[in-house]
């Protein structure tokens, strides 16, 4: 890794870095760092980088403790440092050297190679944990006791912080954080709208309200809410409505959450009607109660509610997988329903259907309640029609005799007229004569004696309005007046002469008129008839606001509304203001949608319920249906973890409960301690900051009355896949707006919801607040949106695009953009995008890091007898090219190699794996009815070495739980359990380690009784269950109270399971890998050991548990190699107290050139000579001794291909028993250092000097993948084959086609699984191979056909073509797709269209169809897709300052300057200082301007009239016209000024010449 470029004219923000630092040792392998200064606040990258350096092995010492001496491995390179590994250190490579390097695998730490680096604690990580937590601040530690860690400070590999509800894991040198959760109790929310009054209309009913355990809901194990969830009160609904089809106004509320007195509760909903629904025959579901009192319940017994579905479409809404990644929508409204009142405010429904969303598209907003919309119908107050109230008692007859009268009276009360309702019909008095008879002993004059004196009318009076005659009197005689007239004053009058009597009791002359305000009232006949002609209309008033009404949800965001109603007083005059008013409401938090297994499941999930039902989420809520079952043992997977990366490319794991085949299969393999069953895939929350960077906030967008909120965003920057625009909105103060301020067409509203009536809302409508606030404001009428200060319909609202260059572009409607490889379209305020043109074109997220190795399984690549081995894997996304997030279309659109595999880099993994055999047969079943098991076996394929599997030997599962014929459970000691016979466990043996007990689907039948399991046949209390051992193709028990030794105890069995000692065991590690072999050929050995740590009063380790040897390199070595003869021998090296006398030999090349090693033929022999002592003493260290020529006596004499010759025993000094000489001191052997044996491989290729280099104990060099190491004075080197060939991964499965219709073709891909070490073969053959594929034909555009192999060719021609004059060559195949329609030519556009739409192609130039343009002499029109060309001149008009001219060559004038040698002409405006006079007044150093310059003047003749043309121009002044003149004062003599005009010249320029006497202008 090198210093961060930074692209070209971009200033960088770091410094230039330091010269590198001196090497931290002089040899044996250091570091070397270099430094820059960041020069802002924030620099990408780091400012510190380190490279090795001084690699070269010490003289004295070696390699340092720890380190190898090899060759640089292929790919070896950055990171080699825990610092680098951890990213706090920038690492630059410089090349890789022969030399003292840590060991493959490990990491450079403190001068120590290490195989798990450690973490250090970054202060940013100590302050977020702490200020994240969701528990009182404390300080982070490693255990409960440990002490407050500090920032900076280092943590070992594998520990954990523990704070609160986070835990953070040093894994790789880096600290990975989880939130596994807290646990938390449940709170309940705050109570909802009590729902509407059940019944809704016929008197006394019952209102519900509800709440929910939602604020928090209770997580990870926290208790639930305690209290009532549902509260209830009476209510009092109006009288029903008669209406000929009542329509149902079911209840809102959610099921089960009312229960009013008398009755049961809710029955669950029944399932939707239909599987999809119709916005005018939707599908429905409904609910009952039963009524638990005998003389019956007030309220609805049943309710039927409409289903929220997918629109049933005559055709299938995806055809071809075609909508990948198109969003849910939805179908027009329906028509509006009938309304559940005839008056008083009743409630009308429209429903519509969504169609679902395509793969990887999104569902529609408030999918789960904007299926239904509802109004106020029939608003108007019911008509109350008046009835009369009963008849009072008649009063006493007003005469005694000659004709009175008796009145009765009701009122129109029961009830009165309501609301424009039908006043009472007929009169509101009777009136009967009475007392008929005379009070003389005649009539009166014009009077005569009747038989039926009380027929009614009698009198003038009995006309009078409201009253009428009863007809049900006896006649009585007496006086009357005759027919055709009435008794008026005594006197007899015919009724057209009748006075009248109004209300007040006032008398009016018949044919009188009289005005009351704007009534005219004529007297005719006796009665007042009175009309309102001229009354103006009565003012509208309205009736006060109707109560809110319940919210539209019971839980989450909803609208609720209320009414009001001009009153009944009201005239015809309109009303105004608004009749209806709507606010936002919110019912609190709402439960999860669908649950599964206590998981909250998303919208569109599909899962497995049991073996033969299959649950989808829907907006209905949890469905399910029943599937074929799947009898196949198929595993349960369980939900998917959090993505390993919180940005980026991370993994997501998910793990399976996998049963055994049925006994049906019992050579099916059943290993389920070999791996867990485990699925990963690539997981991508987000682009990382540093890879795609937000851009800066836009400035907030302006704010107004008509647009009271504001916007601004901003959009990812960097390479291809960094997309994705970030928008936020805040309101704006409207509180100064008013109806002043809203000009048309804009509507002041006093209180309005201003985001929803937003163009700029459209794209993102979760800007818009829930529920939405109550504002004053300017609002677009009723169907308009506000856009740019106008108003239009939401067809024309624009959108943003934010893939523009430079930002975020805005589009108009019906703008078509591409993003990346989507085409989108601005319709309705948002981009439509189609990716149909994405397939192998769509961005890529990075790299995962790669997975943790697999299990050790023999690949099928390497072969059936090779040895096992552990992969590792790898993935990667594509990414929406608009969201910048994975893509989640058309899978066939993402053709790209997303996985890659690998061998596991740790060669050691698979050297010890344990391996099981196959599972065996099952057993026969324990019992033959009444609930038996049975049982299987595995064993270790390794039985020496048995303990290292870990995992079940045995299986058991449930057999024969039904009950035996004829008896019952309890017979046979059992009992009948009908929720899970088969449960988990079952028998004593279920209790052992080493056993699994499988339980599967839930089954009734019979098991023995609590406290109590199988054992020998019978059920035994547990305390009577034997405990189990594995043993061979067996399990040893024991009785209850036996002893058994397991790893360092003495453990008893106790109720099936053995107790054990509390002390703790010692931890063995893991084994190192085997040591060299002692020899290369003729039978040697080899070590290896593993650490063991004690706990405190724990078993002690065991010596023999730390160490073992094994036997290696049996071969026999070969002997086939020649020799040189012998030389002589050397003299002795000393002439007193010991020396070496030598003699050797050479190897000898083959015929041919070639060298046979001679491993055990020794080259050099060495004997003691000279062992006498010379001195008295012998030197320090030595003891006298009887045989002091023994061999070996000095190190060298243990160097391999040497061999030291034993001779006769002479006394003298030497080293004591089992140590030999090193530079003159007697040392142990194993202290003894080594040189280069002549056979080690490549130690030819060493100098002299190098090869007589010694090496400490304990030295391991390597060559290729062999390694030496200095034992006992001599190399101990592994003699493997480091060539390895490269090896393929096996084929990948066909791709998708990558066409959607016609001919496409299928990619497989494949991969090194394992590259090339060394010598090795090299992967031959490609990496990707190709098959065609064929779909249906696709849809062309119009003006073309479809072209693919089983169509005769045709040959497409271009507009081009038809100018062209070489024939068209159609003789080669042609490639499958849509070709133009005969008679049809494709244009430079790409459509098919005919000639006369063609462009035409002339002379280099494209020129539009039918369009003219002028070419030299000739003027050309662009014909049917050809240039047709005529000669003449277009008409020619020259500009001012220009003249015609025919030139040489050219057919036509043209314009040229008249003068054009003449040069260019200048005028300036120049100042100086002057001194102003005028007589002997005068003023010195007046600043004054003045213009000064050359400008054209010429006189020529022209070819046409008048033949002569003059210019003549002069460098003219322009005064300031704001003030053209100043006024200046000029000193005279004798103390006077005399005043002065002096002009103002503003500019220059050349014009026509003006006069100098500024004093006459």
């Amino acid at each position: 890794m090198g210093a961060q470029e930074v692209p070209w004219g971009a200033q960088s923000p770091w410094g230039a870095w330091s010269p590198w630092g001196p090497c931290s040792v002089s040899c044996g392998g250091g570091e070397r760092l270099r430094r820059r200064q960041c020069q802002q606040q924030v620099c990408p990258g780091l400012g510190l980088e380190s490279q090795i350096c001084n690699t070269q092995v010490c003289r004295e010492v070696g390699c340092p403790a720890g380190r190898l001496y090899r060759e640089c491995q292929r790919g070896e390179g950055c990171p080699y440092s825990c610092a680098q590994l951890a990213g706090r250190v920038g690492c630059v490579w410089g090349g890789c050297q022969e030399g003292c390097h840590c060991p493959p695998g490990t990491y450079l730490h403190r001068d120590a190679c290490l195989s798990e680096c450690p973490c250090v604690l970054p202060a940013e990580l100590l302050q977020e944990l702490q200020n994240g937590s969701a528990i009182p601040p404390a300080s982070p530690g490693l255990g409960t006791h440990s002490p407050p860690l500090m920032p900076g400070q280092e943590l070992p590999p594998g520990s954990t912080i523990h704070l609160g509800c986070t835990n953070c894991t040093c894994l790789h040198g880096r600290l990975r954080c989880l939130e596994p959760g807290c646990r938390r109790d449940g709170g309940f929310g705050p109570w909802g709208p009590w729902s509407p009054c059940s019944p809704s209309c016929g008197g006394q009913g019952l209102t519900i309200r509800q709440r929910g355990c939602t604020d928090p809901p209770p997580a990870n194990g926290g208790q639930d809410c305690v209290g009532p969830r549902t509260d209830s009160k009476y209510c009092q609904s109006p009288d029903c409505p008669v209406v000929t089809v009542p329509t149902p106004e079911p209840s809102p509320t959610v099921p089960g959450a009312e229960e009013e007195e008398d009755f049961g509760p809710w029955s669950p909903w029944t399932l939707c009607s239909k599987t999809c629904t119709l916005p005018e025959a939707p599908a429905t579901k409904s609910r009952s109660r039963s009524c638990r009192r005998a003389g019956g319940c007030r309220g609805e017994s049943a309710q039927q509610w409409v289903c929220n579905l997918p629109h049933c479409a005559a055709a299938p809404p995806c055809p071809d997988g075609r909508c990948a990644g198109q969003d849910c929508w939805w179908t027009p409204w329906g028509p509006w329903g009938g309304c559940s009142r005839s008056c008083g405010g009743g409630q009308q429904l429209r429903l519509r259907a969504y169609s679902p969303p395509g793969p990887g598209g999104r569902w529609c907003p408030d999918i789960l309640s904007a299926n239904s919309q509802s109004r106020v119908c029939n608003p108007q107050a019911c008509k109350v029609d008046g009835a009369w109230s009963a008849w009072s008692p008649w009063s006493r007859c007003d005469r005694t005799c000659g004709g009175g009268r008796s009145i009765r009276s009701r009122s129109c009360t029961r009830p009165p007229p309501k609301n424009g309702g039908q006043p009472c019909p007929g009169e509101r008095h009777h009136l009967r004569l009475c007392n008929p008879q005379p009070c003389g002993r005649g009539c009166p004059a014009g009077m005569a004696l009747v038989a039926c004196a009380n027929r009614c009318p009698r009198h003038c009076r009995d006309l009078q309005e409201g009253l009428t005659c009863g007809q049900d009197e006896h006649c009585q005689p007496g006086c009357r007046c005759p027919n055709g007239t009435l008794e008026q004053d005594r006197g007899c009058v015919p009724p057209t002469h009748c006075e009248c009597t109004d209300a007040e009791g006032h008398t009016w002359v018949p044919g009188s008129r009289h005005h009351d305000g704007c009534e005219s009232c004529t007297c005719s006949g006796g009665r007042l008839r009175c009309t309102r002609q001229g009354c103006p209309p009565a003012p509208c008033h309205w009736s006060r606001w109707s109560p809110w009404a319940p919210c539209s949800v019971t839980c989450g965001d909803g609208q609720q509304a209320r009414f009001r109603t001009p009153s009944p007083d009201s005239g015809d005059g309109e009303c105004e203001g608004p009749q209806e008013q709507s606010r936002g409401c919110t019912g609190g938090p709402c439960p999860p949608l669908c649950l599964q297994a206590g998981s909250e499941r998303h919208l569109g999930d599909s899962w497995l319920q049991g073996e033969c039902r299959q649950c989808t989420c829907t907006p209905e809520g949890t469905q399910c249906q029943d599937i074929p079952c799947d009898r196949s043992g198929g595993c349960t997977w369980g939900p998917w973890s959090p993505c390993s990366r919180s940005c980026g490319t991370g993994l997501a794991v998910r793990k399976a409960a996998c049963p055994c085949p049925p006994p049906s299969a019992p050579s099916a393999a059943c290993n389920h301690s070999h791996s867990p069953h485990q699925e990963l895939e690539a997981c991508y929350l987000r682009p990382c900051p540093a890879t795609c960077p937000w851009s800066p906030w836009s400035s907030w967008s302006r704010c107004s009355c008509q647009a009271p909120r504001q916007h601004r965003h901003r959009h990812r920057q960097g390479p291809a896949g960094c997309a994705g625009l970030d928008v936020q909105s805040r309101p704006c103060n409207t509180s100064g707006c008013s109806e002043t301020s809203c000009a048309h067409p804009f509507q002041y509203q006093p209180c309005g919801a201003p985001c929803e009536r937003l163009c700029s809302s459209l794209q993102h409508p979760q800007l818009c607040p829930q529920p939405p606030p109550c504002l004053p404001g300017c609002a677009c009428p009723q169907g308009l949106l506000e856009q740019s200060g106008g108003c239009v319909p939401p067809a024309q609202c624009g959108c943003l695009h934010p893939g523009g260059p430079g930002g975020p572009q805005p589009l108009a409607a019906g703008d078509t953009v591409l993003l990346g490889c989507k085409e989108c379209v601005c319709q309705n305020g948002t981009l439509r995008c189609s990716s149909e043109g994405c397939q192998g074109l769509l961005p890529l997220g990075p790299w995962s890091e790669w997975s943790p190795c697999g299990p050790c399984l023999p690949l099928p690549a390497l072969g059936p007898a090779t040895p096992l081995a552990a992969v590792q894997h790898r993935y990667r996304t594509c990414l929406d090219p608009q969201t910048g997030l994975p893509w989640a279309g058309d899978k066939a659109a993402c053709s790209a190699q997303l996985r890659q595999e690998r061998l596991c880099p740790d060669s050691h993994v698979c050297q010890d794996p344990c391996l099981w055999s196959p599972w065996g047969p099952w057993e026969p079943c324990r019992n033959p009815c009444s609930g038996g098991y049975r049982l299987r076996q595995r064993q270790p394929q390794h039985p020496a070495d048995s303990r290292r599997c870990r995992g079940a030997h045995s299986q058991t599962e449930s057999c024969n739980t039904d009950v035996c014929p004829g008896e019952t459970c309890g017979e046979r000691g059992r009992v009948f359990t009908a929720s899970c016979a088969n449960g988990c466990p079952r028998a004593c043996a279920d209790l052992w380690p080493h056993v699994q007990c499988l339980q599967g689907p839930c089954k009734p039948g019979c098991r023995c009784p609590p406290g109590q399991l199988l054992q020998d046949g019978a059920c035994v209390p547990v305390a009577e269950c034997r405990c189990g051992l594995p043993a061979a193709n067996s399990s040893r028990e024991l009785r209850p109270g036996q002893a058994a030794e397991l790893d360092c105890h003495n453990c008893t069995c106790e109720n099936g399971t053995f107790s054990c000692p509390a002390v703790a065991c010692p931890s063995y590690g893991p084994w190192s890998p085997w040591g060299p072999c002692s020899r290369s050929c003729g039978g040697g050995n080899t070590s290896r050991h593993r650490g063991c740590q004690e706990s405190a009063g724990g078993v002690p380790c065991d010596a023999a548990g730390t160490e073992e040897t094994a036997d290696c390199n049996p071969q026999p070595c070969p002997a086939s190699c020649r020799l040189s003869p012998w030389s002589p021998w050397s003299p002795c090296t000393a002439s007193c107290g010991g020396g070496t006398s030598e003699r050797h030999r050479e190897l000898l090349p083959e015929p041919g050139g070639r060298e046979e090693p001679c491993l055990l033929q020794p080259l050099l022999l060495h004997r003691v000579c000279n062992v006498r002592n010379c001195s008295p003493e012998c030197p320090s260290g030595q003891v006298y001794g009887d045989c002091a020529n023994a061999c070996p006596r000095v190190c060298t004499h243990l160097h391999p291909g040497t061999q030291c010759l034993p001779q006769t025993c002479q006394p003298g000094c030497t080293c004591p028993l089992s140590q030999v000489l090193q530079d003159g001191v007697c040392v142990p052997p194993e202290l003894c250092r080594c040189r280069l044996p002549p056979t080690l491989p490549g130690a030819h290729n060493l100098s002299q000097a190098q090869q007589q280099q010694e090496h400490a104990p304990g030295s391991r060099l390597q060559h290729r993948c062999n390694i030496c190491v200095c034992i006992r004075g001599a190399f101990n080197c592994s003699q493997e084959d480091c060539d390895v060939d490269c090896l393929w991964s096996p084929w990948s499965p066909w791709s998708s086609c990558s066409v959607t219709c016609g001919v496409g073709e299928q990619l497989s891909h494949r991969h090194p699984l394992r590259q090339r070490l060394y010598e090795g073969a090299e992967c031959l053959g490609p990496s990707i191979r190709r098959t065609p594929c064929s779909l249906p034909d696709c849809p062309c555009p119009m003006g073309e056909r479809w072209q693919g192999p089983d169509t005769p060719a045709s040959c497409e021609q271009s507009c081009q073509d038809i100018s062209s004059e070489l024939p068209r060559n159609c003789s080669g195949a042609l490639s499958p797709g849509c070709a133009c329609q005969p008679g049809r030519y494709r244009n430079s556009t790409g459509h098919c269209v005919p000639a006369v739409l063609c462009e035409c192609w002339h002379r280099g130039q494209f020129h539009q169809a039918g369009s003219e343009w002028q070419e030299e002499c000739e003027t050309c029109r662009c014909i049917d897709g050809q240039a047709a060309c005529t000669t003449g001149c277009a008409p020619l008009t020259c500009p001012e300052g220009a003249v015609k001219v025919r030139e040489p060559g050219r057919c036509c004038p043209v314009c040229r300057e008249e003068w054009p040698e003449e040069p260019s002409s200048m005028c300036r405006r120049l100042t100086e200082l002057r001194t102003i006079a005028k007589g002997p007044c005068a003023l010195p150093a007046v600043e004054v301007s003045y213009c000064a310059g050359r400008c054209r003047s010429r006189t020529s003749v022209t070819p046409e009239e008048p033949y002569l043309q003059s210019l003549c121009e002069c460098c003219s002044y322009r005064l300031d016209p704001a003030s053209p003149v100043r006024v200046l004062h000029l000193p005279c003599p004798g103390g006077r000024a005399e005043p002065v005009v002096l002009p103002i010249i503003h500019s220059c320029q050349c014009s026509s010449c003006q006069g100098g006497d500024f004093s006459r202008r």
